[in-house]
């Protein structure tokens, strides 16, 4: 059916996590690793960004993982605006007409309509892999992915709800949903993003880390961390990766578009020459370092 009505795989697969869906998937590339969406239960956000982020280790082998919608407005609409920049999955909401939070929409979606979507489906950092994100009171989720260039990782405070089996519903942990939700300490780190490092341990290699929010800029080496960042709850972070690019005595990174939460998706290429560093990307980027910039536009 799907080779007949979908040639060009225009659909998304929904409640498909079936072994015979499974062996489907040849046909129909797109498939969510989500709960549905329930905007009118408080408590299923910060759950939702846990079981797309560690369904997506599993599904995002055989399929490009779907992370499902969500409302722009409301006080989880930043929270699931900053998944979907960091999940490397398509971006759609599903507002009520005339309820919309542009500010927040357009650091996701050019006015093109077109997304500065990262290349690999958006999975867990491997020191909350085995983390309980959402009921260990301690534990922040952190996402890693990759762009053309450099990499991005998003922090999360998603602590405080849970499925329950007795209820059958997503409830809160406790009496409120906001001042008895613990917060959390994240930290991101170069190795955050898999293959960001060289494995030889040479040692010379430096990246430049910028929080989103914070506009916090840091140059590390590998083994080094951006400080601490406490995170209450639903709270989140975005950071782009950059590696630094060197020239003689001058060095440089190719760091992210200003205002977009995925910044570092712009950059599409960045190369050393003997007499000029170059960036290509879309829009007006940020770089570090002397630099020459072309293509920007």
């Amino acid at each position: 059916s799907v080779k007949r009505h979908f040639p060009t795989n225009g659909l998304i697969n929904c409640m498909c996590h079936s072994t015979e869906n499974i062996f489907n998937f040849g046909d129909s590339a797109l498939a969510r690793v989500s709960d549905d969406f329930y905007p009118t239960n408080n408590a299923s956000h910060t759950v939702h960004l846990a079981n797309v982020a560690y369904i997506s280790m599993f599904m995002g082998e055989v399929v490009v993982p779907d992370w499902d919608m969500f409302h722009s407005l409301g006080d989880a609409g930043p929270l699931h605006a900053a998944a979907r920049a960091v999940g490397g999955c398509p971006v759609y909401v599903s507002d009520s007409p005339g309820k919309h939070d542009f500010d927040l929409l357009r650091q996701l979606v050019f006015p093109s309509g077109k997304v500065l979507r990262a290349k690999l489906p958006g999975r867990p950092t491997r020191d909350c892999l085995y983390a309980d994100t959402c009921r260990d009171g301690v534990s922040s989720l952190k996402v890693w992915n990759v762009n053309e260039v450099g990499g991005v990782v998003g922090c999360f405070n998603i602590q405080g709800a849970a499925w329950s089996r007795k209820k059958g519903i997503f409830v809160f942990q406790y009496d409120s949903a906001t001042e008895d939700v613990p917060s959390v300490v994240a930290s991101v780190r170069p190795e955050d993003v898999e293959g960001m490092v060289r494995r030889d341990g040479s040692g010379d290699e430096e990246f430049v880390i910028q929080a989103h929010r914070t506009r916090v800029l840091s140059l590390l080496k590998p083994g080094q961390r951006m400080p601490d960042l406490v995170l209450g709850p639903k709270e989140w972070e975005v950071y782009t990766v950059a590696p630094v690019l060197s020239s003689g005595d001058v060095k440089w990174a190719p760091v992210a578009l200003d205002q977009m939460l995925n910044g570092g998706g712009a950059i599409k290429s960045g190369l050393t020459l003997a007499s000029e560093s170059a960036a290509k990307g879309k829009g007006g980027g940020g770089v570090v370092g002397t630099v020459g910039v072309y293509g920007c536009g």
